[in-house]
């Protein structure tokens, strides 16, 4: 009897044993395939970390990787087939993405020159025109009310937002005082971003803008007459979109603009949610926007930490790393020209380089269970540092494209890249 009952508890301890190990297991996942394919079964696993959350955050280490970016194509893939997402939202000006929005519903227009005329150097990609040509394939198998939407939220871009609303303003007859369709008209000859504006001319932009709001506001009845609700709604915050680019100007300093960038990107965010109500919503950004809390610039309130506080667990944060290979990047800002980079590996102490031991090439990590691993639980509980490269790399600057990072605070998963290349870009 000793002897069988000794047996017995052998077995339930191998059994537990085993069990422990398959569950380990299941944090890691290898990813197979990185380019865009027919199918995503190889990411079916996504299915129960992903749940039924109503905003993904993917986020990119760098805005010049290929493979980078390939992958966020495909998660994009997967989530528009087995998630259903209804809409996706970048880090671009809202009434720039309007015509891809009209490309991707209708599949009027050219996708390569689409992306070409956001005049965004780090998304004039061809794999950004992948994603462009994915959504159009996937809605045309929709009807209308459930087509995937292309929206842009940032703040950085206001004179195509003034152009655009001046014309469906005037478009129904309406007209404007003297004073204030000189000042938009100016505003709109001034070029393509707020860094084309001189800071002495804003106090007089900012003034003609706040009173075309209002007159815009005045006129709701006879707008929504001649045209609908939803395109009033939409112009109508074209114009809040330029008063919020003006408020990047009374920051202190540019970092200061930069923190406010990502508050106002979230007002714009929240309101395509609220007047859209299309849920999956997927978040396309840099890691440093999507992360779901900034814990070391006590000022920055990541567009991430907003959608955490708003919408709490129903937000996922995906970031991403990879270990060496080379980016596409401005290297020399006073002569702002993108170019190929060869990188050194990643710091010896770094997370990176230890994902790049691990048996995966390339892997998809779920945080929270992993952090129950002995081996996995200091590299993701403790502050480490990752790669975080923008529009910019500047190696002569110590830290400039590193960043700290505390991963269980920060992110949900995180997936892994061993080599990155350059992106193609799109001519």
């Amino acid at each position: 009897m000793k002897s069988i009952f000794g047996i017995t508890i052998i077995l339930i301890a191998l059994a537990f044993s085993v069990s422990g190990q398959s569950n380990k297991s299941e944090f890691i996942k290898p990813i197979s395939q990185i380019s865009l394919t027919d199918k995503v079964d190889d990411l079916l696993f996504l299915d129960k970390w992903v749940g039924k959350k109503k905003v993904v955050g993917l986020g990119e280490v760098t805005h010049g990787s290929k493979e980078i970016f390939e992958f966020k194509v495909r998660l994009v893939q997967y989530l528009a087939l087995k998630k259903n997402a209804k809409a996706i939202v970048i880090e671009a000006n809202m009434a720039d993405c309007y015509d891809i929005n009209k490309f991707i519903t209708t599949g009027d227009g050219n996708p390569s020159e689409l992306i070409k005329n956001l005049k965004i150097a780090s998304l004039n990609y061809k794999e950004l025109v992948d994603l462009l040509v994915l959504l159009k394939d996937i809605n045309l198998t929709r009807k209308a009310t459930e087509k995937i939407e292309f929206w842009g939220y940032d703040v950085q871009a206001p004179q195509s937002a003034a152009k655009m609303a001046l014309t469906f303003f005037e478009k129904s007859g309406l007209g404007l005082s003297d004073s204030i369709k000189i000042g938009v008209n100016e505003l709109i000859k001034t070029g393509k971003s707020i860094f084309s504006i001189n800071p002495k001319n804003v106090e007089g932009y900012s003034k003609s803008i706040e009173n075309f709001y209002t007159t815009f506001q005045a006129n709701k009845k006879i707008l929504i007459k001649n045209n609908n609700e939803a395109d009033y709604l939409f112009n109508e915050r074209l114009i809040y979109s330029i008063k919020q680019s003006f408020m990047l100007f009374t920051a202190k300093s540019q970092m200061d603009a930069f923190f406010m960038r990502d508050k106002l990107g979230f007002d714009n965010i929240k309101w395509i949610v609220e007047n859209k109500k299309k849920f999956p919503v997927i978040y396309w950004a840099h890691n440093a926007h999507v992360l779901k809390k900034e814990l070391f610039y006590d000022n920055f309130i990541t567009t991430g930490n907003c959608l955490a506080n708003a919408f709490k667990s129903d937000y996922l944060a995906i970031g991403s790393v990879f270990y060496e290979g080379s980016v596409k990047a401005i290297k020399d800002e006073k002569k702002p020209k993108y170019e190929a980079i060869d990188l050194p590996e990643a710091y010896t102490t770094s997370a990176e380089t230890f994902f790049s031991k691990q048996k995966f090439e390339n892997f998809f990590l779920n945080i929270n269970p992993a952090t129950q691993s002995d081996n996995w639980k200091k590299v993701l509980t403790d502050s480490t540092t990752i790669r975080s490269i923008g529009t910019a790399y500047q190696p002569n600057e110590p830290g400039r494209n590193y960043r700290k990072t505390i991963f269980n605070q920060q992110f949900d998963l995180v997936f892994f890249i061993r080599k990155s290349s350059t992106p193609t870009e799109n001519k």
